[in-house]
């Protein structure tokens, strides 16, 4: 297996982790709901909550430093990435630096 094809692997990784952080929101949301009710359990309302956002944090300031397959520069701008979400967007994409295209499942 090629660099290139793990750097893939490893972003497409790391974006599928960060869905999941998404999609457990809610479920943190009701937790944390019910929770509330006992005023004992307010440092495990903590811990999950750093549970939570610190891996989400890590992630999301991570990714528009992942680098090119090819020229190894961040594929996303880096400091210069316009938006958290266009990570999720694969339609049209090419990398900021050399112009690299975003591979589909089907041109790997």
């Amino acid at each position: 297996m090629g660099t290139a094809t793990r750097r893939w692997i490893s972003f497409a990784r790391l974006r599928t982790l960060l869905w999941i952080l998404y999609g457990l929101f809610p479920v943190l949301l009701g937790t944390v709901a019910i929770m509330d009710r006992h005023p004992d359990l307010y440092r495990t309302k903590v811990i999950i909550a750093l549970a939570y956002f610190v891996p989400l944090a890590i992630i999301q300031s991570a990714l528009p430093f992942w680098p090119c397959p090819h020229c190894g520069k961040a594929f996303f701008g880096g400091w210069r990435s316009d938006a958290f979400l266009r990570f999720f967007t694969t339609k049209n994409r090419r990398c900021l630096n050399c112009g690299t295209p975003w591979l589909n499942d089907s041109d790997r």
